[in-house]
């Protein structure tokens, strides 16, 4: 799913911000690229939470993915764009 992939610099330029949050010192607002992450982090999460005998198709993966991000997805561009 290479199309999905947020270009470089989209993230915060540090790592310093997981521990900010971890301590309750991150206020929301302050870096919106960590507001982003912060919202998607617990849809991530559960996304990628599957049991050892349950099974998904590539396709299925990559639709999932696209709904939680809010993308498009037809099928076709499986590949790439």
């Amino acid at each position: 799913m290479p199309w999905c992939v947020a270009p470089a610099g989209c993230w915060p330029p540090t790592r310093t911000w997981p521990s900010l949050i971890r301590l309750g010192a991150y206020r929301r607002g302050t870096d919106a690229a960590v507001d982003e992450a912060i919202h998607y982090y617990p849809l991530i999460e559960e996304f990628l939470t599957q049991g050892k005998k349950d099974a998904t198709s590539l396709r299925d993966c990559y639709h999932g993915l696209a709904q939680i991000l809010g993308m498009p997805f037809d099928g076709d561009g499986m590949g790439g764009r």
